[in-house]
């Protein structure tokens, strides 16, 4: 789990990036980042080609960690 620059993924957020990946029905390959929602006035990655799979981010640093910051 990293929080650096404005970028971070929580455990839930990869496992669904993963399911979605996985389960796309357009097959091929594709180079997908995952991200979960940047706080307010930070910016994040490009999102777009993950949300063609299906993943929109829910969790925003620090929801998803499996501990308390």
């Amino acid at each position: 789990v990293r929080n650096a620059g404005g970028v971070h993924l929580s455990h839930r957020e990869a496992r669904r990036c993963f399911a979605c990946a996985v389960e796309a029905e357009n097959g091929g390959y594709a180079l997908v980042y995952a991200a979960s929602k940047p706080p307010p006035g930070i910016g994040g990655l490009d999102l777009e080609p993950a949300r063609a799979l299906g993943y929109e981010p829910v969790d925003t640093f620090p929801e998803g960690l499996p501990f308390k910051v």
